[in-house]
């Protein structure tokens, strides 16, 4: 029996490359997965899986120290701890350096996107984040991007989660990769109802765009958004929605409350921009919900124009989102519903299992 090894950055929150982790994991009966750490503050495993998770930190994360630990773990990972096993599925930002150092007899490298932080959104960092956190990046870079381009060449096998992606490794690594999306499990998400309100899902993050969604719906009381998700931003983004009743956060949530959320909303809308995929898309139009999404990265993969939703232009501004909205009535959005629900079929979680399972046989 093949034996399965997965590795990923960490656990922090419970995102897109989170939930391709965790689904890796039944692909194979035997399998365990190695991360650096688990915030369970912020993410919630399923009981059934905790017992094959397996934490590498030795002590605390302290500043900007965790820009280094976090890779050097997995830069220093060894073989001898895992040494019955046949196949190896890297991914994240970090874990592929654990390649250098193990051997397998297949290994795979599942990529989400080449560090975001080192590459196309570096001008972003440098102007959004401290002094001393940019350093820190450029450190980084410095000290571990020629170990990680070693790392991809071990690699039996690259897989883009996207054309977008696929490009990326191109253009940064020359690498050639193939195409598996993102695995959606479209029994989680149906259409429930269609109540008076639209759903953000990104994650709270400059880069995201929640901030200009939430302008867009401060000038559009008679809307209601539900902001349904976290992250580093979030007090900032609060404080903007400040004296809006329309506006209204609920955290993360985990799947099955997120889920019926998005089944009950007229649409959701999702401008980050470029994403590497972007599953939550690909979740609302599961649920028979359009999408208000960027036109560019994944999305151009996922969403079919005045189909499925529509693709505002990659310069839009506030008053692009308005007249969105507006276009995206309850009628229009239910008239969309059958698309939705067919489009998504391409991506269910069945079609990754079974490519996956033929990329890992020896």
């Amino acid at each position: 029996m093949t034996l399965l090894d997965i590795f990923y950055d960490y656990f922090k929150v419970n995102g897109g490359a989170e939930k391709v982790t965790l689904e890796m994991m039944r692909i194979k009966k035997d399998c365990r997965v190695w991360v650096d750490h688990i915030d369970t503050e912020n993410f919630t495993l399923d009981r059934e899986n905790d017992n094959h998770i397996y934490e590498l930190k030795r002590f605390a994360h302290i500043g900007l120290i965790e820009h280094f630990l976090v890779p050097l773990r997995f830069l220093s990972f060894h073989r001898k701890k895992c040494i019955q096993d046949d196949v190896a599925i890297f991914s994240g930002n970090y874990a592929p350096l654990g390649a250098l150092r193990t051997k397998y007899k297949k290994k795979l490298f599942y990529c989400h996107t080449p560090p975001r932080h080192w590459f196309d959104l570096s001008e972003y960092y440098r102007r959004n984040c401290s002094f001393w956190t940019w350093i820190a990046i450029k450190l980084q870079k410095w000290i571990f991007e020629a170990h990680y381009a070693r790392a991809i060449n071990k690699m039996d096998v690259v897989i883009a989660n996207s054309a977008n992606v696929q490009n990326r490794l191109k253009k940064y690594f020359d690498v050639e990769s193939i195409v598996i999306h993102p695995p959606i499990d479209l029994t989680l998400y149906n259409w429930l109802t269609q109540e008076d309100f639209y759903v953000s899902t990104a994650r709270h993050e400059d880069y995201k765009s929640v901030d200009r969604i939430i302008s867009a719906f401060k000038n559009m009381p008679d809307k209601k958004l539900v902001i349904a998700s976290g992250g580093s931003q979030t007090q900032k983004l609060k404080q903007l929605a400040i004296g809006c009743n329309n506006i209204s956060f609920t955290g993360w949530l985990d799947s099955i409350e997120l889920s019926q959320l998005i089944g009950r909303c007229i649409a959701t809308i999702y401008l980050a921009n470029d994403e590497d995929f972007g599953m939550s898309p690909v979740e609302s139009m599961a649920a028979g919900k359009p999408v208000i999404g960027q036109n560019s990265g994944g999305l151009r993969e996922t969403i079919i124009h005045n189909e499925t939703g529509f693709l505002l232009d990659e310069y839009y501004d506030e008053n692009s989102i308005i007249n969105a909205v507006f276009n995206m009535s309850a009628i229009r959005a239910e008239a969309m519903r059958r698309a939705c629900e067919n489009r998504s079929l391409q991506f269910a979680k069945e079609s990754f299992h079974e490519k996956m399972n033929a990329l890992l046989e020896l």
